[in-house]
């Protein structure tokens, strides 16, 4: 299993991020469901597939650092 980020979509083209910080390029079409900038997407048995528990945790997390840093200014 591999975890990939949808760094952004371009003319067609999905730039997915992986978590070694390698980018990939594969055509929009290649998906057979909707995807957007910022998913998290795992491959897997030759798939894709959105990770939503992973990108709600990642959110989460996310959100709790930035209200720690506008709470410290």
């Amino acid at each position: 299993m591999e975890r990939y980020t949808v760094d952004r979509i371009e003319d067609g083209i999905v730039v997915l991020e992986k978590e070694d910080l390698t980018h990939i390029e594969l055509p929009a079409s290649d998906f057979d469901f909707s995807i957007k900038e910022g998913n998290v997407l795992l491959f897997e048995n030759g798939r894709f597939t959105v990770d939503e528990a992973y990108e709600s945790e990642r959110r989460r997390r996310i959100f709790s650092k930035q209200k720690n840093i506008f709470k410290n200014k």
